[in-house]
């Protein structure tokens, strides 16, 4: 199973990896510019940069016919 499918497969797994890459990219902003290029021009592309990735998550998942994991069911009593 590729790497793109196991991210595709859970919605926290997405959301995770695309607040990793959003994270970068202020990162990247914040040391190259500061806060004033931070706050100016990373605040855009960051929220740019989201936008389009949850657009093609959602456009892979739908092309790829992937379903969403259901969450694991919690136990609420120890096993016997």
């Amino acid at each position: 199973m590729g790497t793109a499918r196991l991210v595709l497969k859970s919605k926290a797994r997405s959301n995770n990896t695309i607040s990793v890459v959003v994270g970068a990219v202020a990162i990247y902003f914040q040391s190259a510019n500061g806060l004033h290029g931070l706050l100016t021009e990373g605040l855009g592309t960051g929220v740019t940069v989201y936008g389009l990735l949850q657009a093609a998550v959602g456009t892979l998942r739908r092309h790829r016919a992937i379903e969403l994991s259901d969450p694991p069911e919690t136990v609420d009593q120890a096993p016997r």
